[in-house]
């Protein structure tokens, strides 16, 4: 089975139409449409993969596998996923690797269908559904009200797990606005705290024995700078927060290097920034070696599987945005996601929306 044919579309979803959930400060915001890439390959047997990414630079990415990696890939062997990804890892070039990711989800997807299996029993099956977390953003410009309001309906929806993300510029006001949503939540909720803009240690530290000791948070992501080894180290020494990290990393050493540091935490990978699931699954076994969770950031379509697939993968965010693609889009019941039953990613575009929402198409 080889590559015949590669198109990519970039997609403009607008922000209001695409949520039914709301999530952070800057998906709510009415003008801030999400950008997307959107890629197929079709097989010289028929078979048809999708893969698909959030991305800011959307138009960049769509142009790139248009000009640089179709030309490489056509006439490839479409089910070798680790030779297609050397093949652009050799070029040495991050903009190749970051295009290249809604391509490698898309051999993920022509995998799964090739075996008849969803993905993520190809990749372990350790469990058939999985909890979700809801995402909310406190900032100044949001009333604090507002955001107990998100809350609390989520919970009414059944999720029992809300992660909050604060601004990172007024440690005192987070913490106030973060009393609030706590006693709204209620203690039982699992609660986590990430920082946009990442504090100084002399804040990150007693903001850190802060989420321990009064609100009982269950982690504490992007505390500091990504390559402050050392700063992460001595929260460790110094309070018992759980730390999660890695939305922001670049290079798959920075991870090496907070686990040769000895420092417990959740990774939180992005695949846009390492070039898909190839190399995001071996980090999630080497993870799993050094027994540190995983929490992939990327669209729930794409960690679901993961997380039903692999054990040190225990959760995952719920981000809707992408729903309006699908004709059969994710649903949740009680806060849980159930692994989907269809061969591949298990989903079925919705070619309508698709032409609805292309800005370009390349292919």
């Amino acid at each position: 089975m080889q590559i015949r044919q590669i198109t990519a579309r970039h997609l403009r979803l607008p922000a209001a139409a695409s949520r039914f959930v709301p999530l952070t400060e800057t998906s709510r915001a009415a003008d801030r449409p999400i950008e997307t890439v959107w890629a197929e390959i079709v097989t010289d047997s028929g078979q048809r993969g999708v893969g698909f990414v959030i991305a800011d630079d959307a138009t960049e990415l769509v142009s790139i596998i248009g000009r640089s990696l179709a030309p490489r890939l056509i006439g490839e062997p479409a089910l070798a996923q680790e030779r297609l990804y050397a093949h652009i890892a050799a070029t040495g070039m991050p903009t190749l690797l970051r295009a290249y990711t809604a391509l490698d989800i898309a051999v993920w997807d022509l995998q799964g269908q090739a075996a008849s299996e969803p993905l993520w029993r190809i990749w372990g099956g350790a469990r058939d559904k999985v909890r979700v977390f809801f995402d909310e953003a406190v900032s100044p410009s949001i009333e604090n009200r507002d955001s107990i309001t998100r809350c609390q309906e989520a919970i009414r929806q059944g999720f029992q797990a809300v992660r909050v993300s604060i601004a990172g510029r007024d440690a005192e006001s987070e913490s106030r606005q973060l009393v609030d949503l706590r006693d709204a939540t209620g203690d039982n909720v699992w609660f986590a705290v990430a920082v946009e803009q990442s504090y100084e240690y002399d804040t990150a530290l007693p903001m850190a024995r802060f989420l321990d000791e009064e609100i009982g948070a269950d982690w504490f992501e992007d505390a500091l700078p990504d390559d402050d080894v050392s700063g992460y180290k001595l929260l460790t020494l110094k309070t018992e927060t759980a730390l999660a990290m890695g939305r922001r990393f670049q290079t798959a050493g920075q991870f090496r290097a907070l686990v040769a540091a000895g420092i417990p935490f959740t990774l939180r990978p992005d695949p846009l920034r390492w070039g898909g699931l190839t190399p995001l699954l071996k980090w999630v076994a080497f993870a799993a070696i050094h027994h540190r969770p995983v929490v992939p950031h990327t669209a729930t379509e794409i960690s679901v599987h993961l997380a039903c697939g692999l054990p040190n993968v225990p959760t995952v965010g719920w981000d809707p945005r992408l729903a309006v693609l699908f004709l059969n889009p994710l649903s949740l019941q009680q806060g849980q996601l159930s692994a989907p039953n269809k061969p591949g990613l298990g989903l079925e575009p919705d070619y309508e929306a698709l032409e609805r929402l292309t800005v370009a198409k390349v292919g």
